[in-house]
């Protein structure tokens, strides 16, 4: 099937579509369908896009989208996208320190402090 089919309001698209856009084996698509890992999203277009259907597949930080003419069930665009993972951010180090004579003692920038220049980044 090179084109999705429409019937009752539904549609339907050959595995090997998906799977492609995925990334991943057929097999390896149902398994993951089946156990709700893998999502789908049907949205219909309005204005510009009436008469097109976009069928989103989703998983973790995949996507993979077609857009479809209404009347002759045609694949006329596709796209997969793959995020990375959302960066861990580490605690930042908030310890007050004091030198012992009294004199400030600085380490580091803060990031209100005027901008770091080229050489400058080694500290004061």
């Amino acid at each position: 099937m090179t084109s999705i089919e429409r019937e009752d309001g539904t549609f339907q698209i050959d595995a090997a579509i998906v799977a492609e856009g995925m990334r991943v084996s057929q097999t390896a698509l149902r398994e993951e369908m089946r156990a709700g890992r893998i999502t789908g999203v049907v949205e219909r277009g309005t204005g510009a896009d009436a008469g097109r259907h976009r069928l989103s597949f989703l998983s973790g930080h995949r996507r993979f989208r077609v857009v479809i003419d209404d009347r002759t069930g045609e694949i006329i665009q596709r796209s997969s996208v793959t995020n990375s993972p959302p960066a861990v951010v580490a605690q930042l180090d908030r310890t007050a320190r004091y030198s012992r004579d009294g004199r400030e003692m600085r380490t580091s920038r803060g990031v209100l402090d005027a901008p770091v220049k080229p050489g400058q980044d080694s500290g004061d």
